[in-house]
């Protein structure tokens, strides 16, 4: 059930226009929000879930693994930010990422995080997105070191899967 959420979530995405087909979003971004909803509790009313319903458990250990080396994920992530190169060099470290990265965006700040996919949609088509502009726009939309966001992400994660 997973898979399809995840797949689904890509169609849907870019049927209503989150994602633009023929633009060159950070596969961060589109994977991050696929596998937001990979997790079982996505499916329920947001009010009748608890907060660990929001936990992806493909993605979980991972995420934990790479959180106990904070500097190293935000590594990972400001390369993630630049280009999409972790996801063919260690898909499993950068999926992991990718989800915690965006469910902590979507939950806790979701202004942002819809302006930031707002602004992912209107990429212009055919066109690449180069690094100084991915990093740019992230971080005018999310401000402060990338440290920052993985320090209140690992935060959010460890509250919501405490193990």
């Amino acid at each position: 059930m997973a898979t399809i959420r995840h797949e689904a979530t890509h169609q849907l995405a870019f049927n209503c226009g989150i994602h633009q087909r023929l633009s060159s979003p950070p596969l961060w971004v589109i994977e991050g929000l696929a596998s937001i909803f990979e997790a079982s509790g996505m499916t329920s009313s947001r009010s009748s879930i608890a907060t660990n319903a929001l936990v992806n458990q493909s993605r979980i250990d991972t995420w934990k693994e790479i959180s106990r080396r904070p500097d190293q994920l935000a590594l990972f992530l400001d390369s993630m930010i630049r280009d999409d190169g972790l996801f063919r060099s260690d898909p499993d470290s950068a999926y992991a990422i990718a989800w915690g990265i965006s469910l902590y965006m979507s939950e806790r700040d979701s202004s942002k995080y819809s302006k930031y996919l707002q602004k992912m949609s209107r990429l212009p088509i055919g066109r690449a997105y180069l690094s100084l502009e991915r990093v740019t726009d992230l971080h005018g939309e999310f401000s402060g070191s990338t440290a920052m966001l993985v320090q209140s992400a690992i935060r959010y994660i460890d509250q919501i899967s405490p193990q």
